[in-house]
């Protein structure tokens, strides 16, 4: 017992990132020792895999509690038939890829309690288990996803796809610029448990792969927490506050969306990201989310994670039946031709214009063309295009 409480704050001695390093590290041991590649089939397309078991170790080496599924992923991590002599040849492997990064002392204490993990499932001979060993990966899906109530979907992972919200639907295409690892671009989507409120959130955080994962995870518990909430002050304060106190230095743009599938009021506020586009269903016309309006300026503030404490605002709109918003990251507009010309907002702002309309995914599958050929395989950035659209039923009836 002395030595689970002596450890019970190692994960926060060690910090998530550089966990996050370690496990990348050791990944990429294995991918060269002649035994583990084969048995854990590790590729180059374990980005998933690698982010569930650094949440994994988090957990393990005493880490707090980052969201409300911590089970489902000690769970997920699975077991993978391991003898004890190749337990003792990933330990020399996990000492060799730890070392640099955290130094002899939290290596050995590290070493100590996967020691004592698999103490706890013995490893003494070929049909014995290690508890944090690799599964086979895990994708999303090319389909429709429709969101229950309660239910988060979303990440840092390569997805291209169309999700149903409470009086919405949702397209959205994120592609890192290393479509087999975490990008930068990180989204989230949520019902609320009376399925009346739908929250999206899309952030463009510095940095790309294993430093990008814990803001995703705090994104992720953020939506949890305030999932039935409708007033998104905490929800902000809480997002800079977390990037403040990393210390790292990392900060992120964002925009953070609420719509109410009764009234249609959409709330949003802005950390200094790029302004969507909206399309106005009635009038048949396009624009930016403030055009018309010099209230909705005041939302867009300093990126979260740049100054401890700062404010954001909140604005509330109405997103009338087929309204259409388009979010998007700065690799979009970034986003070169063979000529060194960037996109720009205002050729995305036309070629929205141009069509079609009929649904968010038949628009974003066109803006989506429209890029690739625009920037041919030059893709220097991680990518993320969201397209929303409030559903025509999604109107209350009257009596």
């Amino acid at each position: 017992m002395a030595d689970l409480r002596q450890n019970s704050n190692l994960a926060f001695r060690i910090g998530l990132y550089r966990i996050a390093l370690v496990v990348n590290a050791v990944f990429n041991e294995i991918k060269t020792h002649p035994a583990f590649a084969t048995l854990f089939n590790v590729s180059e397309s374990h980005g998933d895999e690698k982010a569930c078991l650094t949440y994994f170790w988090w957990m393990v080496l005493g880490g707090n509690k980052l969201s409300d599924f911590d089970s489902e992923v000690i769970r997920g991590c699975g077991r993978m038939r391991i003898s004890s002599s190749l337990f003792k040849e990933w330990l020399a492997l996990f000492c060799q890829a730890a070392l640099p990064i955290i130094g002899a002392e939290l290596t050995d204490a590290w070493k100590r309690r996967a020691v004592q993990l698999a103490d706890e499932s013995p490893v003494t001979g070929d049909d014995d288990a290690v508890p944090w060993a690799v599964r086979e990966p895990k994708y999303e899906l090319e389909k429709l996803q429709v969101l229950g109530c309660s239910e988060v979907r979303g990440g840092n992972h390569k997805f291209i796809g169309t999700r149903r919200l409470a009086g919405m639907v949702a397209w959205v295409a994120s592609i890192p610029v290393n479509e087999g690892e975490a990008g930068g671009d990180v989204h989230f989507m949520s019902v609320c448990s009376h399925d009346l409120i739908s929250r999206i959130a899309l952030a463009d955080v510095s940095g790309h792969g294993w430093k990008v994962d814990s803001a995703a995870m705090t994104l992720d518990a953020l939506m949890r927490k305030n999932i039935n909430v409708w007033d998104q002050s905490d929800f902000m304060c809480g997002l800079n506050d977390a990037f403040s106190q990393d210390g790292d230095g990392q900060y992120a743009t964002a925009i953070v969306l609420g719509f109410h599938r009764l009234t249609g009021y959409l709330t949003f506020s802005n950390a200094g990201h790029l302004p969507p586009l909206w399309y106005h269903a009635s009038d048949r016309a396009w624009g930016w989310l403030e055009e018309g309006d010099p209230t909705p300026r005041k939302a867009f503030g300093l990126p979260v994670g740049l100054i401890p404490g700062t404010g954001y605002c909140q604005t509330v709109v109405t997103l009338r039946p087929s309204d259409l918003l388009v979010l998007y990251t700065d690799g979009i507009t970034e986003a070169e031709n063979g000529a060194g010309k960037r996109l720009g907002r205002k050729q995305l702002l036309e070629w929205a214009r141009e069509g079609p309309f009929e649904s968010p995914g038949t628009l974003g599958e066109q803006l989506l063309k429209r890029l690739t050929e625009f920037r041919r395989d030059r893709h220097n950035d991680d990518e993320t295009l969201l397209v929303l659209q409030r559903k025509k039923e999604s109107t209350p009836t009257s009596a």
